[in-house]
């Protein structure tokens, strides 16, 4: 079982100077949603996990 880990992406999307605003908003959507997705079903956050993520369809 993978111990729930959330990780602090959202201070590395904010201090990132290639993207909009409103681009850092949708990403911080969609990372957040996806580990609450991840950390709902006892997964480590790896490509694997990421493409099961968009393969599955079913994140709730």
């Amino acid at each position: 079982m993978f111990m729930r880990t959330i990780f602090n992406w959202r201070h590395d999307l904010e201090l990132s100077r290639d993207l909009k605003e409103n681009e850092k908003h949708a990403y911080g959507f969609l990372l957040s949603w996806f580990d609450q997705w991840r950390n709902s079903i006892d997964l480590a956050p790896n490509r694997g996990v990421i493409h099961t993520f968009w393969e599955r369809g079913d994140h709730g």
